[in-house]
């Protein structure tokens, strides 16, 4: 594809940055959880609920993050020298 045919990638940075401060604000650990419960006004009998989702919710973001990653990869053309 010719420089003048391609579309700019508008989103590419907003997508990025939304990311990022994604897997920032998610605790990392079970004393940030536990910091960031009663600011959310979640109880103690709602938290173990929350805790089997962390988890999937993190991995989600991983493979997420990891596929944005290799598609913005695929898509940029090989530059040979």
């Amino acid at each position: 594809m010719e420089p003048e045919q391609r579309r700019p990638a508008v989103r590419a940075p907003a997508l990025s940055l939304v990311l990022g401060l994604m897997a920032a604000l998610l605790p990392k650990c079970p004393l940030c959880l536990v910091a960031y419960l009663p600011v959310l006004g979640v109880t103690v009998g709602a938290a173990g609920a929350l805790i089997s989702m962390l988890r999937p919710v993190g991995l989600a973001m991983a493979a997420l993050s990891l596929g944005f990653i290799l598609v913005r990869r695929l898509r940029t053309p090989q530059r040979t020298t």
